[in-house]
């Protein structure tokens, strides 16, 4: 299944499409970080998102885990936004 997903930590929020970090944004200043390490890497792996999506029990403390060549290992997650892109209705493209 393909995911979008918006991840908060105490710290950062994630958006997160088909597992590729797209974007962060710290949410004490509300800047969108273009280098943050976590940016352009992957899921280790796609638990998390299916965990997000309310399909697993949550496990305590879950963090996202980035593989690449930066990896990174997120702070634990307070909460998330995640939706199957089935559920989503049809965008339509503006000429």
């Amino acid at each position: 299944m393909q995911y979008l997903a918006t991840i908060f930590t105490e710290s950062f929020e994630f958006h997160v499409s088909d597992g590729l970090c797209v974007a962060v944004r710290d949410r004490g200043t509300s800047e969108w970080l273009k280098n943050h390490p976590a940016r352009y890497q992957r899921l280790y792996d796609d638990e998390t998102l299916v965990y997000l999506a309310g399909l697993r029990s949550p496990s305590a403390r879950v963090r996202l885990q980035f593989q690449g060549s930066r990896h990174f290992v997120s702070q634990p997650i307070l909460f998330a936004i995640c939706t199957r892109r089935d559920d989503l209705p049809a965008l339509r493209q503006v000429a």
